[in-house]
């Protein structure tokens, strides 16, 4: 699981964590997109979820699914 926020996007350390990932054979990964109440531009949004797309891209088994989450105030 790699959780990316809405917020600061896919960070080098999100990066590293995929590669870690792929290295390590883990088959699959669920990606959440955190922190989407504090983002309030829809746009910015789309373009956390485009990154988590490429960060993943070239996995080969890979489809990357970004359900956005917020904790309950």
């Amino acid at each position: 699981m790699l959780v990316v926020s809405a917020c600061d996007g896919v960070t080098r350390e999100a990066e590293e964590h995929v590669r870690l990932a792929r290295w390590a054979g883990v088959p699959q990964v669920v990606v959440f997109v955190n922190k989407a109440d504090l983002q309030d531009d829809p746009e910015l949004r789309n373009v956390t979820e485009a990154e988590v797309g490429s960060c993943c891209a070239g996995t080969g088994t890979w489809e990357p699914r970004c359900p956005s989450c917020s904790a309950p105030r």
